[in-house]
């Protein structure tokens, strides 16, 4: 994993995303909306990126109330809009940075997900897709052109992930934060534990990209099957407080077409198959409590699920064959 962390250059983007991005993010947010759009990331004191270590200090946002949420894999309506609506805030904040300063977006071009890094890619995702290809064989609901489907997209998984997070000069684009899993997800509560404000953690993926790559990687590896299967409930409220934050900010011309978002999430959301689906196992696995039974004291057995998951499975797949995504 150091190795690919490395050859992505992913300590030095996220010492930029602290350094240069949220910094002037932060600004342009508070002196816009007079203090009513709060910071969607720590506060960062120092960084150094060696040699001989290298180091990023930054805020302990426990101390401020903020923990992971106490859910099990899965993140329910409440959290799943406060994340989505956080990460528009991100994301048009970001458009709204590089618009004044073009020449910063230049050391966020390449990331993980380049071609150069394809069998990184493959080693990575193609083992836990094709144990759940070979389980899914199994169920009613997915044997035979389900199962096969999922299977076929092994083949070409690498490909497909380059090619999701590729742009052309008309794409609307943001810094992607590309890695939007449950665990890099902070959140506040009420005294009566309503989910009051999000932050988001661990910006070394951050890639100027398609909104999409973030959308269906959110939706996919973190939100409840219902969401999954409704990913118009996400769309929506992103593209609300997308439009709001850049009317905010005194850019809302940069806002693309609500149908325009749609269609990016359709192109693009094998990025948040291949990836969602992955990450969505070992969450689900970490949270679950067959692990603390000693059930699964294996944790390299890709070829466990657990019985959450397979659930989900069983609605999600073939939903996405429906879809025409897989």
């Amino acid at each position: 994993m150091g190795q690919i962390i490395s050859k992505a250059n992913a300590f030095q983007k996220e010492i930029d995303v602290f350094n240069i991005v949220i910094p002037e993010a932060q600004k342009l947010l508070e002196e816009c909306s007079d203090g009513k759009l709060q910071s969607y990331a720590p506060k960062c004191y120092y960084t150094d990126n060696g040699p001989p270590a290298s180091v990023i200090i930054m805020e302990d946002l426990k101390v401020s109330g903020y923990r992971l949420s106490n859910l099990s894999g899965i993140l329910d309506m409440k959290h799943s809009i406060l994340a989505i609506n956080t990460l528009a805030v991100h994301h048009a904040a970001s458009v709204v940075l590089f618009a004044k300063h073009p020449e910063r977006i230049q050391q966020f071009q390449s990331g993980l997900y380049d071609e150069e890094m394809a069998e990184y890619l493959k080693k990575m995702f193609n083992p836990t897709l094709r144990n759940l290809a070979l389980e899914a064989g199994n169920w009613f609901e997915c044997k035979g052109e389900v199962a096969n489907k999922l299977h076929e997209l092994t083949y070409h998984s690498a490909e497909y992930l380059n090619n999701s997070v590729k742009t052309d000069e008309k794409d609307f684009k943001v810094l992607a934060h590309q890695d939007v899993r449950l665990n890099n997800i902070m959140y506040t509560y009420s005294h009566n534990g309503e989910p009051t404000h999000a932050k988001f953690v661990d910006y070394q993926m951050s890639t100027w990209t398609s909104p999409a790559v973030d959308l269906s990687y959110f939706i996919i590896a973190n939100a409840s099957v219902e969401i999954v299967l409704k990913p118009e409930i996400m769309l929506e409220e992103y593209f609300k407080t997308l439009c709001e934050t850049l009317a905010t900010l005194g850019h809302d011309h940069l806002c693309p077409p609500k149908e325009y978002l749609y269609d990016q999430y359709d192109k693009r959301c094998k990025f948040g198959i291949i990836v969602g689906l992955v990450v969505r196992c070992f969450t689900i696995k970490q949270n679950s409590k067959v692990d603390s039974s000693g059930a699964d004291s294996n944790k390299k057995n890709l070829s466990y699920f657990t019985d959450s998951y397979k659930k989900d499975m069983k609605k999600m797949l073939p939903y996405f064959v429906q879809r025409g995504w897989l």
